[in-house]
């Protein structure tokens, strides 16, 4: 079979153009960190990213279940942890050969909320280290303030059917297709 690319989210030449600075860490420096924290895993698949809180009754039954699978991990296997922010809406761009083929909010509630800045979107998508087709995910804080979250290899990643600017689903497929081609290949990142 094809083994699942393990992606690098967090680019470093990247790192400036992220507010919340994420930070590789233990599984059990992840618990100990000053709450409340965004905590993701190193290793695609793991557990569903999740904010963790201080008092478990205000976290949501979906990250209560995440926290679990946390506490299920080695101690020393790294996750990664960032500053929890104010998003007032997220947005993903699909990228290829070095254009941005659409973009589209991550949620209908999004829809129609400021987009991020153009030209800090057209600047990470000059600098991106790579040269295979990829997601930006986007934030716009509470403030205006724009800022990268993630990087996403798009080999399983989800169609977003909100916006008039994203990518048609034929686009999108052929988006995904020319991933997928690159992985049975074996061009990771």
């Amino acid at each position: 079979g094809v083994r699942a690319p393990q992606m690098n989210c967090y680019p470093k030449v990247l790192l400036a153009n992220m507010l919340h600075m994420p930070r590789k860490v233990t599984a059990s420096a992840a618990l100990l960190a000053p709450r409340p924290v965004f905590v993701k895993p190193a290793v695609s698949g793991r557990f569903p990213a999740f904010v963790l809180r201080q008092d478990e009754s205000e976290m949501p039954p979906c990250d209560v279940a995440a926290m679990g699978q946390l506490l299920d991990l080695r101690h020393d296997e790294h996750v990664w942890v960032a500053s929890v922010l104010p998003l007032a809406s997220e947005w993903r761009y699909y990228v290829m050969n070095g254009e941005v083929i659409g973009y589209s909010p991550t949620t209908q509630a999004a829809v129609g909320a400021q987009e991020p800045d153009g030209e800090e979107v057209s600047g990470i998508v000059s600098r991106l280290p790579i040269d295979i087709p990829v997601a930006i995910d986007m934030g716009v804080l509470a403030d205006g303030t724009t800022t990268l979250l993630r990087v996403r290899d798009p080999w399983a990643l989800e169609y977003l059917p909100f916006g008039d600017d994203r990518p048609k689903p034929l686009e999108f497929l052929a988006f995904v297709w020319v991933r997928w081609a690159q992985v049975y290949a074996g061009s990771h990142f």
